[in-house]
């Protein structure tokens, strides 16, 4: 009976031992993880203009401005559709050995447009964000209307040509069903006999 006690008491002090233990991992795991400070700066074009291809430049540095390189950054427009407002990724880029991601992408609005840089974190980095007003002006329309009637292969007289032999036509019907009808009245007219 006393080795049954002491194997108790052995089991009940283990299992207090694996509770402390658990709980002092559990508070370990809990604490934030050290992050360091980034920051974006974004580099827009001097010029842009709709329908034209825009390269923007966008450089993540950790505290200290030393450069971050192969972290994956989004170019952010914000856009509003039917009452609904959303982010709306532009392009997706790797930072290089500078630290600096490429971003090419088509404004398709002109005005003032805010990009916005965005850097989910990762590791030990904090996330980052940085807007930036890109100005684009309003280049040619991606498409033009004409007026008028166009028919590939075939000029205008060639066109003329044929509507008006058509309406020559109609006119041409149009009096001989005339003269039909004046025929029907004179012999009517005449007393109802024909000579045909």
């Amino acid at each position: 009976m006393g080795a049954r006690i002491a194997a108790l008491r052995f089991a009940g002090c283990l299992a207090a031992a694996t509770l402390v233990a658990t709980a002092a991992g559990a508070a370990r795991a809990d604490e934030p993880a050290p992050t360091v400070p980034t920051v974006i700066e974004i580099r827009p074009p001097s010029e842009a203009v709709t329908g034209r291809q825009v390269t923007v430049l966008a450089r993540l540095t950790a505290e200290r401005g030393q450069p971050v390189p192969g972290q994956v950054l989004e170019l952010i427009h914000s856009v509003s559709f039917l009452s609904v407002d959303a982010d709306a990724v532009l392009a997706t880029a790797v930072t290089g050995p500078e630290g600096v991601a490429t971003f090419t992408f088509v404004p398709g609005t002109a005005g003032e447009n805010l990009i916005t840089a965005r850097f989910a974190g990762g590791g030990a980095l904090a996330p980052a964000l940085a807007t930036q007003a890109l100005e684009v002006t309003e280049g040619p329309p991606s498409y033009s209307e004409t007026a008028g009637i166009r028919v590939p292969g075939v000029g205008l007289w060639l066109l003329v040509a044929i509507l008006g032999t058509v309406w020559g036509v109609f006119l041409f019907v149009m009096v001989l069903l005339g003269l039909i009808g004046a025929e029907g009245r004179r012999i009517e007219a005449a007393g109802g006999s024909s000579d045909v």
